[in-house]
């Protein structure tokens, strides 16, 4: 919560998150994308590629004399489907191996699929665990008072 101008929070959030671009090797920290009037839309800048960077996304809704920020992290919709239809493949596989009393390949199916659903989720959820700290540091930036809950 924050007793802050709604007005004047997204004015200083405007001026912290750089515009979307394309990066090549930056020496930009911080976050990028896009902030509207009542909503924000950012990752986190980094100088290689990380697929399951959180895509992290805001509203700002009133409550009482001040307006509360209400934050969603997510993956981004490209690597959740390919990592749907890689699981998929990798769970048919699988379940055709048992069909056929092939046990090797049966355990070989089950090892891919759980490393599979551990890379996605277990490095979606670290970067998840990482970008908290940076964005109530963002927000105390802003405005030194803001109640923020991670």
């Amino acid at each position: 919560m924050s007793l802050m101008d709604k007005e004047e929070f997204i004015r200083a959030l405007k001026e912290k998150v750089y515009p979307i671009r394309l990066r090549w090797f930056s020496d930009e920290v911080g976050f990028e994308g896009n902030v509207l009037d009542r909503s924000f839309k950012i990752t986190r800048i980094t100088w290689r590629r990380n697929s399951f960077l959180p895509v992290i996304k805001g509203k700002l809704l009133p409550d009482g004399n001040g307006f509360r920020v209400i934050v969603k992290m997510r993956m981004v919709y490209y690597v959740a489907a390919f990592m749907l239809l890689w699981l998929t493949l990798i769970g048919s596989f699988t379940a055709t191996s048992f069909s056929i009393n092939d046990m090797s390949s049966f355990f070989m199916g089950m090892i891919m699929f759980a490393f599979g659903i551990g890379m996605s989720l277990g490095i979606f959820w670290y970067q998840v665990n990482k970008q908290k700290p940076l964005l109530e540091t963002l927000f105390r930036e802003i405005d030194p008072d803001i109640q923020v809950i991670v």
